[in-house]
């Protein structure tokens, strides 16, 4: 069985709010999931969790502002990316596998935009 912590955080631009979210980090938890990160390539991993302790799955949204997400996942967990298929490369979605024991356990990461309602 999965014990795991996690948090839910709709950033809405976590460049201008990291010394906010290392706070959060700083809590321990096993998963934190982002949603409107906002983030650009010019945004590293190490700006994101400055104590390397999580593997980090993102999906910027490269062609206009705003949208994108973010799961960070603690190092103590086996833990790896599901790759999506190219079909739906536009979508800001990440998907990701936590092995425990015997067990896998699939998370999935998305943001809707607005303008798909």
């Amino acid at each position: 069985m999965l014990t795991a912590t996690c948090a839910l955080f709709n950033a809405r631009n976590l460049s201008n709010k990291l010394p906010d979210f290392h706070e959060l980090l700083s809590r321990n938890y096993s998963m934190v999931f982002v949603t409107e990160s906002w983030l650009r390539n010019s945004i590293v991993d190490g700006h994101i969790d400055n104590t390397d302790q999580y593997y980090i799955y993102r999906k910027d949204r490269s062609d206009c502002l705003g949208g994108g997400v973010l799961t960070l996942t603690s190092k103590s967990y086996c833990s790896y990316e599901i790759a999506i298929p190219e079909k739906f490369r536009k979508l800001e979605i990440v998907v990701h596998t936590v092995v425990l024991s015997v067990r896998k356990y699939r998370f999935i990461t998305v943001y809707r935009p607005a303008e798909f309602n």
